[in-house]
């Protein structure tokens, strides 16, 4: 099957790709032309081990992803994070699916399910307002498409692999 017939019916992010989405996994790989990101990293260890979705080590910036579907109602929790990683030095970015609401307009960037472009974008454009080095930003911005689009598939279909030799 295809990674796009993969995401048709409910929507429910849990038939496809937990704990990732797909919107996740391609601001990603978007990210890794910039950043040096391992996509198997996403443990932090405060006071307990904190699970993130993206590491930017060298810059200490954790990106989360936070989709409309499993964030629902978890405003207080996501800001507890936040705060947690923050006091231990880290700048926590949070891409807010739509419907749900920004918790900090200095730190978050809302977002649309599919718009995998526009999101890349704007984490990016938020990276550079908050100081951190993006080189040659402008370029990308002016890109209508992916830049790691092919690698985002191939970790895409890996995943879907493992999933169903699992199951």
């Amino acid at each position: 099957p295809s990674i796009e017939g993969n995401q048709k019916g409910t929507g429910c992010p849990y038939c496809t790709l937990t704990p990732r989405s797909k919107d996740e996994i391609y601001l990603l790989f978007e990210l890794k032309s910039f950043f040096s990101i391992s996509e198997d990293e996403h443990k932090i260890k405060l006071r307990k081990i904190n699970d993130v979705d993206i590491i930017l080590s060298n810059e200490k910036v954790v990106v989360e992803y936070d989709g409309a579907y499993w964030h629902k109602d978890k405003a207080e929790r996501d800001k507890v994070k936040t705060d947690n990683l923050r006091k231990a030095g880290w700048t926590v970015i949070r891409v807010r699916e739509k419907p749900l609401k920004i918790l900090s307009r200095k730190y978050n960037v809302s977002s649309k399910s599919g718009e995998y472009k526009e999101t890349a974008n704007k984490v990016l454009k938020k990276l550079g307002h908050l100081g951190f080095e993006v080189s040659d930003l402008d370029k990308y911005l002016l890109r209508k498409t992916l830049v790691n689009k092919k690698d985002a598939d191939k970790h895409i279909e890996k995943l879907l692999k493992e999933k169903s030799s699992i199951a």
